[in-house]
């Protein structure tokens, strides 16, 4: 299929935020969203998206998860990263430090765990083995450095049931998902997540959006406007995007 946006070519500014650019990234989006709603796509994998050009833009949203949830009127939307080692599912996603602890309860965690089945599924992983990471220190250390896990991650655990492991010590969790004791992992904030995947497959990893009525991937890395136009970026991550969506597409 293609799908004509000569219309929405503005003057480009290469290499730095600008407002024309992140709106016409946006028509973009607009316009692939839609041809997916009129059957003309299976599946969506998006190129990276500079959040200061969005806002620059006026636009309200900060990520492709936040706009495709909007847009697609899904209640529970989780944000997933894949690699051939390691996958995980993001209980809360660009959210800084200090608000992270408030997001974390049985509604959203619940999501996270519910679309982590879904994930394994889409990759035919048959009773997958998904650990939780803790939120603090030694996962809490029975309450020593924090009640989150006593008081909300163990009470979610023990009401869902069976497949779940946790909550692990989040500094060795990831180290046993990359030494195959683990299918899954559930992290729950941002870079508890994307530090163990970028160490382990930095250049490529995908990014994927699990609740929407369609599938979604994108390369697990940002516009990278210090060497983008250069021969020195990768094209493995938006290969292996291209892929995934195909692989989870076919059913």
């Amino acid at each position: 299929m293609f799908v004509d946006c000569s219309d929405l070519k503005p003057d480009f500014t290469i290499g730095k935020p600008d407002a024309a650019n992140g709106w016409a990234s946006f028509q973009y989006l607009e316009i692939a969203v839609d041809s997916i709603k009129k059957g003309l796509a299976a599946a969506l994998v998006t190129a990276p998206i500079c959040k200061e050009s969005f806002q620059l833009a006026g636009l309200k949203y900060q990520d492709h998860t936040s706009y495709l949830q909007e847009k697609t009127e899904s209640a529970n939307v989780s944000m997933g990263f894949w690699t051939k080692n390691l996958k995980t599912v993001l209980v809360t996603i660009h959210k800084s430090l200090r608000e992270v602890p408030d997001l974390i309860n049985e509604e959203t965690l619940t999501a996270a765990i519910e679309n982590t089945f879904l994930f394994a599924k889409l990759l035919k992983i048959e009773q997958p083995r998904i650990a939780i990471s803790g939120l603090n220190p030694h996962a809490g250390e029975n309450g020593l450095f924090g009640n989150e896990e006593n008081e909300i991650i163990i009470p979610t655990i023990k009401k869902l049931g069976f497949g779940l492991i946790g909550p692990l010590p989040p500094d060795t969790v990831y180290f046993r998902a990359v030494q195959g004791e683990f299918d899954f992992v559930i992290s729950l904030y941002h870079d508890q997540a994307l530090i163990p995947i970028k160490l382990v497959a930095f250049d490529s990893a995908v990014n994927i959006s699990l609740g929407l009525p369609f599938i979604r991937t994108s390369p697990d890395h940002g516009t990278a406007f210090d060497r983008a136009y250069t021969k020195e970026s990768s094209f493995r991550s938006f290969q292996n995007a291209v892929e995934l969506a195909i692989k989870c597409s076919q059913g």
